[in-house]
């Protein structure tokens, strides 16, 4: 989804856009058909038209299926598991029933929500975020704004090395 024109702090225009905004399409296609050889991705709802079963999206208001949020950052969930298990009964309940043969489309609601790292396994965290690629131009912007940056202000960042360079910052959202 597009930030508002008006304020970049408006995450909730309604107006969608494609995948290829931000990321590498073909780097995440080649990374999940690895990661996940058994799911099939279907890059356009077009894709799907020819199924009844995959006529109309059934949504799923993803915050919803927990009661528990952090008392400061009320997007994170406290709970995972108790919301993994919300989310397994809303599929049962709630989903159309789907299979290979008989795909269905679920769309979440626009959303911040945010699963706390602690509850997944070390090998999904360190591994997780290879999926997904910014765009070389976008990269190649970040790194112009980081350099100059770095001279205007001083920093001396050593572009050499990846981690976080102590007395240095770190930007993160």
């Amino acid at each position: 989804m597009l930030r508002g024109e008006d304020s970049l702090s408006n995450l909730f225009t309604g107006k969608n856009t494609e995948f290829t905004y931000m990321f590498d399409l073909d780097h995440f296609v080649t990374s999940f058909t690895e990661a996940c050889p058994q799911v099939h991705l279907y890059q356009q709802e077009s894709d799907l038209s020819h199924l009844p079963s995959a006529s109309n999206a059934t949504v799923c208001e993803a915050h919803a299926l927990s009661k528990y949020h952090h008392p400061v950052a009320t997007t994170l969930i406290d709970r995972p598991a108790e919301w993994r298990s919300g989310f397994d009964a809303w599929l049962k309940d709630t989903a159309p029933p789907f299979s290979a043969a008989e795909p269905t489309i679920i769309a979440i609601s626009a959303q911040l929500l945010r699963f706390p790292f602690s509850y997944d396994e070390p090998a999904f965290v360190a591994t997780f975020g290879r999926l997904l690629k910014i765009r070389e131009d976008i990269r190649r912007l970040a790194a112009t704004v980081l350099y100059s940056m770095s001279k205007k202000y001083h920093l001396n960042l050593d572009v050499s090395k990846p981690d976080i360079q102590e007395g240095k910052f770190y930007g993160a959202q």
